[in-house]
């Protein structure tokens, strides 16, 4: 199994849900999808298609884009509705006779948003 990496979804130019969200909060920034680098600090770049055409693993680059989608909320928003999916579930297995399994499922797939406790 691949280990995920620093800002893969960027990488691999997938509209993640993070993206996605970021894109609807401000339609009108195009600083992740366009070519409207703010200068300086881009000027060094010969290519400037967006970031997820570029699929690019610069990392000064990708750490831009994540504040650009840091500024929208959207990674809280992401967390948001992690939330809701996990709540909607648990609340659907109680629905159900409860099984251990699954919630340890549940428990499991939950982990990967929440702090870790260490």
């Amino acid at each position: 199994m691949k280990h995920k990496g620093y800002c893969d979804d960027l990488t691999e130019g997938k509209f993640s849900y993070p993206v996605i969200h970021s894109i609807h909060q401000t339609p009108s920034d195009h600083r992740v999808m366009s070519s409207r680098w703010p200068a300086p600090f881009f000027e060094s770049l010969s290519n400037r298609a967006d970031i997820l055409k570029q699929k690019t693993s610069d990392h000064d680059l990708l750490e831009y884009a994540v504040q650009c989608i840091k500024a929208t909320g959207s990674f809280e928003a992401t967390v948001r509705y992690l939330e809701k999916v996990e709540k909607e579930a648990r609340d659907e297995v109680a629905r159900h006779a409860p099984n251990p399994y699954i919630l340890k499922i549940v428990d499991t797939l939950s982990a990967v948003y929440k702090p870790s406790s260490s």
